[in-house]
């Protein structure tokens, strides 16, 4: 059973005059309201047309822009070259984990000791050919601290990547938290709605789209957050709330690639229809509404695209941050 949701259509509300047949004097003002009401619906009703139209000019600019540019083809590969997936060899063997060998052997003289140099010097190969497969060891379907590490080990520009733009996000929101007076622009517009701090509501806010910003592990830790405002408090967690169901979707067009990529096949060959916009969207995928060429009606999740590699970089980035925080506080209590 699929529920369609139905956005309705914007409904005018007459005014009310409080003029009565005794005060003939204030019929005046009341058409004078019911003017301005007018017109404030029509001038909405217009913006709302215009907005619409430029979304839809824009959205077709950007679909002509991307199959006559190959923009995501493009993106793809600069993409597997940054993460160096090129590399990356599917069946890469076991090797046993292995360190820089340190051979010491002074009770050891003349022949003995010069066929313990040649050993040496075969240990010290084997490791440098052991670190040269460790670049095409691809990561891990299974996450494993270790492995994960030795992959990431490999791609620091990676890693130092992702720490610019996290950091660079955080500090955006705590400028933009500190300068452009979030209190008072949310005052007018949320004070009647949103009891309790304003002010910790809209940090709330900015944190909330930092989150979105920085991609689906973060939006997870955005949502886990939420639901703990004996932490963060009442007003932090509201705003963060909105993290649960007002996650952007992702474009149609490379939602059809990874099917077509998932599948082996076009699109057409399984599915007579697929929604043009997402039933649902989240932080790790969205679901679009469709029917087989048997006509069965299903419904198909996508994942969001390089899911995998986001998410297990994100995660290796958060637990080096706790381990060093954990360190550095065992240190200080030392």
């Amino acid at each position: 059973m699929f529920i369609g949701v139905v956005s309705p259509t914007p409904v005018a509300i007459p005014l009310v005059s409080r003029s009565t047949v005794g005060a003939p004097r204030r019929t005046g003002r009341t058409q004078g309201w019911r003017v301005v009401g007018k017109f404030g619906r029509h001038l909405g009703q217009v913006v709302r047309k215009d907005v619409q139209f430029l979304e839809n000019r824009i959205g077709k600019g950007v679909e002509w822009a991307n199959g006559a540019l190959r923009i995501p083809q493009l993106s793809k590969t600069l993409d597997d070259l940054i993460w160096l997936r090129n590399l990356e060899d599917s069946n890469f063997p076991s090797f046993p984990r292995l360190s820089w060998p340190q051979p010491f052997y002074p009770e050891l003289s003349g022949v003995d000791l010069f066929v313990a140099d040649l050993k040496a010097m075969e240990a010290y190969a084997y490791y440098l050919y052991y670190l040269a497969k460790l670049w095409t060891k691809p990561l891990p379907e299974v996450y494993d601290p270790e492995d994960v590490a030795d992959y990431f080990t490999c791609r620091p520009h990676v890693v130092a990547l992702r720490l610019l733009e996290v950091f660079s996000a955080f500090a955006s929101a705590a400028i933009r938290i500190r300068t452009s007076g979030v209190k008072k622009f949310y005052m007018s517009s949320m004070d009647k709605s949103i009891g309790g701090d304003v002010a910790q509501y809209g940090f709330g806010v900015v944190l909330k789209e930092t989150m979105l910003n920085l991609g689906p592990t973060f939006i997870k830790v955005g949502q886990s957050l939420s639901t703990r405002p004996d932490i963060i408090g009442s007003e932090i967690s509201k705003a963060l709330s909105e993290l649960h169901d007002q996650i952007p979707p992702f474009p149609r067009t490379l939602a059809m690639e990874i099917i077509e990529d998932e599948l082996g096949f076009p699109v057409e060959t399984y599915f007579s229809h697929l929604s043009e916009e997402p039933v649902a969207a989240a932080s790790f995928g969205q679901v679009y509404r469709g029917c087989t060429v048997e006509g069965i009606n299903v419904a198909v999740k996508v994942q969001r695209p390089n899911l995998r590699h986001v998410v297990v970089r994100d995660i290796y980035i958060l637990r080096l941050g706790v381990f060093g925080a954990a360190a550095k506080d065992s240190k200080k209590k030392k």
